[in-house]
Protein backbone atom coordinates (compact mmCIF):
# COMPACT_ATOMS: atom_id res chain seq x y z
CA UNK A 1 0.00 0.00 0.00
CA UNK A 2 2.90 2.44 1.01
CA UNK A 3 4.48 1.59 -2.47
CA UNK A 4 1.40 2.22 -4.48
CA UNK A 5 1.14 5.79 -2.71
CA UNK A 6 4.59 6.76 -3.51
CA UNK A 7 4.05 6.05 -6.79
CA UNK A 8 0.67 8.59 -6.96
CA UNK A 9 2.56 11.05 -5.21
CA UNK A 10 5.27 11.14 -7.89
CA UNK A 11 2.44 10.30 -10.32
CA UNK A 12 0.98 13.82 -9.02
CA UNK A 13 4.21 15.60 -8.31
CA UNK A 14 5.45 14.75 -11.76
CA UNK A 15 1.87 15.89 -13.60
CA UNK A 16 2.00 19.09 -11.61
CA UNK A 17 5.52 19.52 -13.47
CA UNK A 18 4.18 19.00 -16.68
CA UNK A 19 1.45 21.49 -16.31
CA UNK A 20 2.89 25.23 -17.57
CA UNK A 21 1.13 28.64 -17.06
CA UNK A 22 1.64 30.57 -19.94
CA UNK A 23 0.89 34.72 -20.12
CA UNK A 24 0.60 36.28 -23.12
CA UNK A 25 0.70 39.88 -23.21
CA UNK A 26 -1.61 41.64 -25.57
CA UNK A 27 -0.34 43.83 -28.71
CA UNK A 28 -1.03 46.76 -28.54
CA UNK A 29 -1.68 47.37 -25.26
CA UNK A 30 -5.35 49.02 -24.19
CA UNK A 31 -5.46 52.76 -23.99
CA UNK A 32 -7.64 55.29 -22.41
CA UNK A 33 -7.78 58.39 -23.24
CA UNK A 34 -9.24 61.16 -20.53
CA UNK A 35 -10.04 64.54 -21.95
CA UNK A 36 -10.43 67.51 -19.34
CA UNK A 37 -13.35 69.44 -19.40
CA UNK A 38 -14.12 73.08 -17.72
CA UNK A 39 -13.91 75.46 -14.52
CA UNK A 40 -17.49 77.00 -13.71
CA UNK A 41 -19.61 78.19 -11.35
CA UNK A 42 -23.59 79.11 -11.62
CA UNK A 43 -24.47 82.35 -11.70
CA UNK A 44 -25.33 84.33 -8.82
CA UNK A 45 -28.83 84.99 -7.83
CA UNK A 46 -29.55 87.53 -5.12
CA UNK A 47 -32.93 88.43 -4.01
CA UNK A 48 -33.74 92.49 -3.33
CA UNK A 49 -33.30 93.29 0.09
CA UNK A 50 -36.00 94.41 2.10
CA UNK A 51 -37.66 97.59 2.50
CA UNK A 52 -36.09 99.63 5.17
CA UNK A 53 -38.31 102.48 7.19
CA UNK A 54 -35.50 105.09 8.00
CA UNK A 55 -35.97 105.62 12.39
CA UNK A 56 -32.70 107.10 13.18
CA UNK A 57 -30.90 104.39 14.15
CA UNK A 58 -28.85 101.89 12.58
CA UNK A 59 -30.53 99.34 10.56
CA UNK A 60 -29.83 96.40 8.68
CA UNK A 61 -31.75 94.16 6.30
CA UNK A 62 -31.34 90.78 4.68
CA UNK A 63 -31.60 89.21 1.33
CA UNK A 64 -31.36 86.17 0.12
CA UNK A 65 -28.92 84.00 -2.11
CA UNK A 66 -29.62 81.39 -4.07
CA UNK A 67 -27.41 78.22 -3.68
CA UNK A 68 -25.51 77.65 -6.78
CA UNK A 69 -23.24 74.43 -8.51
CA UNK A 70 -19.61 74.35 -9.25
CA UNK A 71 -17.92 71.80 -11.28
CA UNK A 72 -14.50 71.66 -11.95
CA UNK A 73 -13.77 68.94 -15.10
CA UNK A 74 -10.88 70.08 -16.30
CA UNK A 75 -8.93 66.85 -14.21
CA UNK A 76 -5.56 68.96 -13.70
CA UNK A 77 -5.91 69.24 -9.72
CA UNK A 78 -4.41 72.74 -9.82
CA UNK A 79 -7.28 73.90 -7.63
CA UNK A 80 -9.28 77.06 -7.42
CA UNK A 81 -10.71 79.71 -5.68
CA UNK A 82 -13.54 81.83 -6.21
CA UNK A 83 -14.16 85.66 -5.06
CA UNK A 84 -17.16 87.87 -4.62
CA UNK A 85 -16.66 91.59 -5.17
CA UNK A 86 -19.44 94.63 -5.34
CA UNK A 87 -19.80 97.97 -5.85
CA UNK A 88 -21.13 100.50 -2.98
CA UNK A 89 -24.47 100.91 -2.90
CA UNK A 90 -25.52 103.94 -5.08
CA UNK A 91 -28.83 105.92 -5.11
CA UNK A 92 -29.93 106.66 -8.73
CA UNK A 93 -31.70 109.64 -8.00
CA UNK A 94 -29.02 111.71 -6.59
CA UNK A 95 -26.08 109.99 -6.51
CA UNK A 96 -25.87 109.08 -3.12
CA UNK A 97 -23.75 106.36 -1.58
CA UNK A 98 -23.24 103.78 0.82
CA UNK A 99 -20.25 103.56 2.87
CA UNK A 100 -17.62 101.34 2.19
CA UNK A 101 -18.40 97.69 3.47
CA UNK A 102 -21.76 97.83 4.06
CA UNK A 103 -22.11 94.61 2.57
CA UNK A 104 -21.58 91.51 4.53
CA UNK A 105 -21.85 87.63 3.48
CA UNK A 106 -22.98 85.07 5.57
CA UNK A 107 -21.42 82.00 6.46
CA UNK A 108 -20.80 79.95 3.08
CA UNK A 109 -20.36 76.60 2.60
CA UNK A 110 -20.18 73.94 0.10
CA UNK A 111 -20.66 70.44 -0.26
CA UNK A 112 -20.65 67.46 -2.89
CA UNK A 113 -23.54 68.01 -5.35
CA UNK A 114 -26.53 65.68 -4.43
CA UNK A 115 -26.68 62.62 -6.99
CA UNK A 116 -23.17 63.42 -8.15
CA UNK A 117 -20.46 60.88 -6.88
CA UNK A 118 -16.86 61.13 -6.36
CA UNK A 119 -16.22 64.29 -6.06
CA UNK A 120 -12.84 65.46 -4.02
CA UNK A 121 -13.60 65.83 -0.69
CA UNK A 122 -14.60 68.90 0.69
CA UNK A 123 -12.12 68.71 3.70
CA UNK A 124 -9.61 70.74 2.42
CA UNK A 125 -11.40 73.54 0.81
CA UNK A 126 -11.29 76.90 2.68
CA UNK A 127 -14.66 79.29 2.79
CA UNK A 128 -14.45 82.91 3.97
CA UNK A 129 -17.14 85.49 4.66
CA UNK A 130 -17.04 89.15 5.12
CA UNK A 131 -17.80 92.89 3.77
CA UNK A 132 -18.18 92.61 -0.62
CA UNK A 133 -18.50 96.16 -1.26
CA UNK A 134 -14.69 97.66 -0.88
CA UNK A 135 -11.90 97.65 -3.04
CA UNK A 136 -10.82 93.84 -2.48
CA UNK A 137 -13.87 91.58 -1.71
CA UNK A 138 -13.92 88.39 -0.83
CA UNK A 139 -12.91 85.35 -1.45
CA UNK A 140 -15.06 82.74 -0.69
CA UNK A 141 -14.09 79.66 -1.23
CA UNK A 142 -10.32 78.47 -1.97
CA UNK A 143 -9.34 74.88 -3.24
CA UNK A 144 -5.75 73.88 -3.19
CA UNK A 145 -3.83 71.67 -5.15
CA UNK A 146 -5.45 68.40 -5.90
CA UNK A 147 -8.87 69.21 -4.11
CA UNK A 148 -12.01 70.83 -5.36
CA UNK A 149 -12.07 68.36 -8.35
CA UNK A 150 -15.85 67.12 -9.46
CA UNK A 151 -18.78 69.06 -8.59
CA UNK A 152 -20.43 71.02 -5.63
CA UNK A 153 -23.22 73.13 -4.18
CA UNK A 154 -22.20 76.40 -2.98
CA UNK A 155 -24.50 78.19 -0.69
CA UNK A 156 -24.67 81.05 1.78
CA UNK A 157 -26.98 82.55 4.47
CA UNK A 158 -28.64 86.09 3.49
CA UNK A 159 -26.91 88.76 2.58
CA UNK A 160 -26.74 92.00 4.96
CA UNK A 161 -27.04 95.66 4.20
CA UNK A 162 -26.31 97.80 7.31
CA UNK A 163 -27.83 101.19 7.04
CA UNK A 164 -26.07 104.21 8.98
CA UNK A 165 -28.40 107.40 10.12
CA UNK A 166 -25.61 109.28 9.28
CA UNK A 167 -25.05 108.55 5.70
CA UNK A 168 -28.65 106.60 5.09
CA UNK A 169 -30.99 108.81 2.41
CA UNK A 170 -34.39 107.86 1.75
CA UNK A 171 -34.12 106.64 -1.85
CA UNK A 172 -33.34 103.61 -3.78
CA UNK A 173 -29.95 102.00 -3.84
CA UNK A 174 -27.94 99.57 -6.29
CA UNK A 175 -25.23 98.06 -6.79
CA UNK A 176 -23.43 95.38 -8.83
CA UNK A 177 -22.22 92.14 -7.90
CA UNK A 178 -19.43 90.28 -9.44
CA UNK A 179 -18.64 86.37 -8.61
CA UNK A 180 -14.94 85.43 -10.09
CA UNK A 181 -13.48 82.05 -10.67
CA UNK A 182 -10.31 81.67 -10.66
CA UNK A 183 -7.42 78.59 -11.46
CA UNK A 184 -5.46 77.79 -9.16
CA UNK A 185 -5.24 78.65 -5.31
CA UNK A 186 -4.71 81.67 -3.69
CA UNK A 187 -1.84 81.72 -0.84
Amino acid sequence: MLKKMKKVTLLCIFASLLTINVAYAVDPAPTAEVTGGSLAIDDLVIANFATVLLDGTTQTTPAGVTARTLTDSRGTGVGWNVSLKATQFQQGADGKILPVDSLALGPVSIVEKSGVEGSSAVTGITTLEGTIDNTAGVVILNAPVDEGMGTYTVSMDDMTLTLLPATTYAGIYTSTVTTTLTSGPIS
